[in-house]
């Protein structure tokens, strides 16, 4: 069972594209988001279906705050279709970086 890592970086105060899914489906299984920072920080994650546009209602999660120099783990399996995007955004820029692991589809239903 093969799996993709993807990380953008610092996330910044717009909306960055972490994951574009291509023609095979996708599982997420696993997303790190690590403040770098001294301060609080606030981060959202959307899940934005192929040929939408990215708007606050594919949010799945909105304005999380994270702890100074923290990292949390987001184990809530995200599935993608082909197009889909997952993006990531900070209430500041060079803040929080972001860094999500996927499996194909197949393998997940494989797994449950």
């Amino acid at each position: 069972m093969a799996s993709d890592s993807y990380n953008i970086g610092t996330a910044g105060t717009a909306a960055r594209e972490l994951i574009r899914c291509g023609t095979t489906p996708k599982a997420v299984v696993s997303m790190y988001v690590a403040n770098t920072t001294a301060s609080v920080r606030k981060y959202t994650i959307r899940h934005v279906p192929a040929d939408e546009t990215p708007d606050d209602k594919f949010c799945l999660f909105k304005d999380v705050s994270i702890r100074a120099n923290t990292t949390v783990t987001i184990d809530v399996p995200v599935f993608l279709n082909r197009g889909d995007i997952i993006d990531v955004s900070s209430d500041a820029a060079s803040a929080v970086v972001v860094t999500a692991y996927t499996i194909a589809y197949s393998d997940f239903t494989r797994l449950r």
